[in-house]
């Protein structure tokens, strides 16, 4: 899947900013998150909303962990108004 990174202007969203197409694994996606909101995010316009939608797909077999959300990556996103959405899509061929 991917990231969008939304803005919400007029309570609607609108697509801002793409991360990671194709990728599916949490634990990078939530990498990528960490590096752009790290860099870009003090440059947010905090009297918007955002939203940062993390589409990922469930590792077979996981059991546990992940990745962690820092009490920095989470001021930054209290800070800059920005919601945090974790999207789980299964697409093993198994399930569908």
């Amino acid at each position: 899947m991917s990231i969008w990174i939304r803005k919400i202007t007029n309570n609607e969203s609108e697509n801002f900013l793409k991360l990671g197409k194709d990728i599916w694994d949490l634990r990078d996606l939530y990498k990528l998150f960490e590096s752009w909101v790290t860099k870009e995010g003090p440059n947010l316009n905090a009297r918007e909303g955002w939203i940062a939608d993390i589409g990922f797909s469930p590792r077979a077999g996981a059991c546990g962990g992940g990745p962690i959300l820092t009490p920095e990556i989470m001021k930054i996103c209290v800070e800059k108004n920005i919601s945090i959405y974790l999207s789980e899509y299964d697409d093993r061929e198994e399930n569908v």
